[in-house]
């Protein structure tokens, strides 16, 4: 399948309409001098010895899955918030995090800094996947104590998750099509007695979660990026949402204050446009 003819699939039947109509702007109106700088290196990157930076498109990332279409493409989310989203969830020590649609690894790096039973990426992608791999190579030969990194090449809508209380991030990891049909799976988890938290970076579909009888809110906050972090903003950025619902089952865990307010995103394709959901 030709870039055009993909692309035109992705406009037709994935991605939102507004969306849509920015990226044809982007296309035919004059670009400013200079144009888009590109990002910095995330100083986790030299930290840990890893390479989770960069841009890619989603039509250089096609597997031939019929997912591929609603792909958003790969963009690293940025540790500080990562972070303050992990921190914010209950019993880590007895959770298994899992990054639905996880690129190169870079929450995965994340997570590894908490005492998580099992940490476990699942991406599509075999090419983003050598590279999750290799990373979480790096990490468990620097820091052996910690809890060893997996990677699983599935579909996130296919991937079959552990037994248990699971925290499930989600990082823009495909349009609305996709997202809809993830949202009563991980309901199917929680309704067999497996506790689900879900952590979403960026919630551009919040309204999935928000209308599923099955997941309350537990959390919503806009975040600072740490000072060190905003010249590695693709978007020019400084600040993202993080949004988290929990299953509603036993144990249930009192809700943060501010847990039901507007979430403010950064609108893919509009270079750091932020519109409420």
């Amino acid at each position: 399948m030709s870039n055009l003819l993909f692309a035109a699939r992705r406009a037709l039947f994935s991605q939102p309409l507004g969306m849509t109509i920015n990226i044809l702007k982007r296309k035919l109106l004059p670009k400013k001098a200079g144009g888009q700088k590109p990002a910095a290196q995330l100083p986790i990157d030299s930290l840990y010895g890893i390479d989770t930076g960069g841009i890619i498109n989603a039509s250089a990332l096609r597997t031939g899955s019929a997912s591929d279409v609603h792909s958003f493409g790969y963009g690293a989310s940025l540790p500080s918030v990562i972070r303050r989203g992990i921190e914010a969830c209950p019993n880590l020590d007895q959770a298994t995090f899992i990054d639905m649609g996880c690129g190169k690894g870079l929450p995965l790096a994340v997570a590894s800094e908490y005492p998580f039973r099992r940490i476990i990426g699942v991406e599509l992608s075999p090419d983003l996947c050598a590279v999750a791999r290799r990373n979480a190579e790096t990490i468990a030969a620097r820091f052996p104590e910690r809890t060893r990194i997996e990677i699983a090449q599935d579909d996130i809508i296919a991937f079959d998750l552990p037994a248990g209380y699971v925290i499930v991030y989600l990082y823009n990891p495909a349009y609305p099509p996709l997202i809809s049909r993830l949202v009563p799976r991980l309901a199917e988890h929680q309704a067999r007695g497996g506790k689900v938290m879900v952590v979403y970076y960026n919630p551009a579909c919040a309204k999935f979660f928000d209308r599923e009888p099955a997941f309350a809110r537990y959390f919503a906050q806009h975040l600072q990026f740490d000072e060190a972090e905003i010249a590695a903003s693709p978007l020019g950025n400084t600040a993202d949402s993080v949004a988290i619902w929990q299953g509603i089952g036993e144990p249930m865990y009192p809700p943060h204050p501010g847990a039901e307010a507007p979430i403010d995103v950064v609108a893919g394709g509009s270079s750091g446009e932020v519109r409420r959901v």
